[in-house]
């Protein structure tokens, strides 16, 4: 990569964790009031969620983040699923995406791997009631700043 191609990657990349910090700050407070208060405003809170969910995939995608990307795709399907039914949010599936959305930060954060991601997608995606995030000492690439890689 050129020297103006790999400033332009650092620009997008510093956009895409600042912005997905800003979003999965909002995930986890939607997911936490959800959570403790699983009324009339659980509805409204989901859509929330699914729509910042889909950014956040969308984002990971425009920068090629491809493992950021498919996690973010399952945790929408679980979203989803979410949506669809009717009374109050498994909590199962809830306390999932709150893991889901730790995980997601971790990685924006540069603490844990990109193989870190894949095991949240396939938790996820299997989307059992109450099923942890497997924890995995991260050893693949981290979404950190070209200066923090060297």
């Amino acid at each position: 990569m050129t020297d103006r191609a790999e400033a332009l990657r650092e620009r997008l990349l510093a956009t895409f964790r600042m912005e997905a910090d800003e979003h999965l700050r909002g995930l986890a407070t939607d997911l936490e009031a959800i959570t403790s208060d699983s009324g009339a405003g659980a509805a409204e809170r989901l859509e929330r969620i699914f729509r910042a969910m889909h950014t956040l995939k969308g984002a990971a995608r425009s920068v090629g983040i491809a493992e950021f990307e498919a996690a973010a795709h399952r945790c929408e399907s679980v979203i989803e699923e979410l949506v669809r039914k009717e009374g109050a949010p498994d909590a199962g599936r809830l306390r999932l995406l709150q893991d889901a959305v730790d995980v997601l930060a971790a990685f924006v954060a540069g603490s844990v791997g990109a193989e870190r991601l894949a095991a949240v997608g396939n938790v996820a995606a299997a989307a059992p009631a109450a099923a942890p995030v497997p924890a995995a000492a991260g050893t693949g690439e981290r979404l950190a700043p070209a200066a923090a890689r060297a």
